[in-house]
């Protein structure tokens, strides 16, 4: 019901999928697996490898939400509610050695006019990030959305998202196209990467408000209603930033600050992401999944594997 809820502010009227069993729980072992974060990622890569990571990582909006950006001018004062806002969103993201997010994105391409759908699934520790999309397993009959349309007034196109796995732990990343059963490994990613790992496509993580506050512009959205939800659009206070974006909007739980939404605009307003978030669960000291998200099967893929020396 809250998924729904939340397309339909968003989106507006949608057909959606039957509802998805939520994730099993996060199992209880006596010791913990550990892995020495990214020793090895001050090699650099190839020119080419590299635009391709970078490009999936801000198109995944990992950067949206970064408080480590240097403003390059005072933050303007938060309006009235927004503090008490930010703390309840900073509270709910308190500190975890693990997570594990289940949503769904919606990507809308203004020019082309077309939306493309996927579910997806991230899992994150402290030393490695997984994201997993697919195509969604129920899309509207006819190819179509009532909801949107193009510049000439045709309804938006709807698409589904390839199956995809993005993994990176360690010195390894991996890419996967599981439709065409290949994958790419590299074993010494660049120095830029090391510090987005733990930023991907969550507004999750756990974050300063005051930090936030410096580094963003921050007001309310029409969406706001004291009673259920929260609505912030943020825009980042330096220029790298909006290189990438427009503006963030991000939906919160108005009892417990939980996330619930996330709206990316890139700067030229032709494309919108959006991440409608089903599920969430946090894990403690101790507690990991059953089994290795970190370690994808890939048996019978073809595949290349990168190794950069030193």
């Amino acid at each position: 019901m809250l998924t729904a809820l939340l397309i339909y502010l968003l989106l507006g009227p949608q057909e959606t999928a039957p509802a998805v069993p939520p994730p099993p729980p996060l199992a209880r072992l006596e010791t913990d697996f550990h892995v020495t974060p990214f020793d090895a990622w001050w090699r650099t890569l190839d020119a080419d490898r590299e635009e391709r990571w970078k490009t999936f990582f801000e198109r995944l909006a990992i950067l949206p939400l970064d408080t480590n950006g240097r403003a390059e001018g005072p933050a303007p004062p938060l309006p009235s509610g927004v503090a008490p806002s930010l703390e309840l969103w900073a509270h709910f993201n308190r500190p975890a050695l693990r997570q594990r997010v289940r949503f769904r994105r919606y990507i809308y391409d203004s020019v082309f006019g077309v939306e493309t759908r996927a579910e997806g699934e991230m899992f994150w520790d402290e030393n490695s990030v997984r994201l997993d999309f697919r195509a969604p397993r129920n899309l509207p009959k006819g190819g179509e959305t009532e909801t949107r349309q193009d510049r000439t007034g045709r309804p938006y196109k709807i698409a589904a998202s390839g199956a995809e796995s993005y993994v990176v732990r360690g010195r390894s990343m991996i890419t996967v196209n599981h439709d065409a059963k290949t994958f790419d490994r590299c074993e010494a990613p660049p120095l830029w990467l090391s510090g987005l790992y733990s930023l991907p496509a969550s507004p999750f993580h756990e974050f300063r408000a005051a930090d936030r506050a410096k580094t963003f512009a921050i007001t309310t959205g029409p969406k706001q209603d004291p009673k259920r939800q929260i609505h912030l659009k943020l825009e980042g206070l330096w220029r790298a930033w909006h290189q990438n974006y427009r503006t963030v909007e991000v939906l919160l739980d108005a009892k417990t600050g939980r996330p619930l939404a996330m709206r990316v605009i890139d700067p030229g307003e032709t494309r919108e992401t959006v991440y409608v978030y089903e599920d969430f669960q946090r894990g403690g000291e101790g507690e990991v999944w059953d089994g290795d998200p970190f370690d994808p099967d890939l048996a019978g893929y073809a595949g290349t594997v990168l190794s950069v020396a030193r």
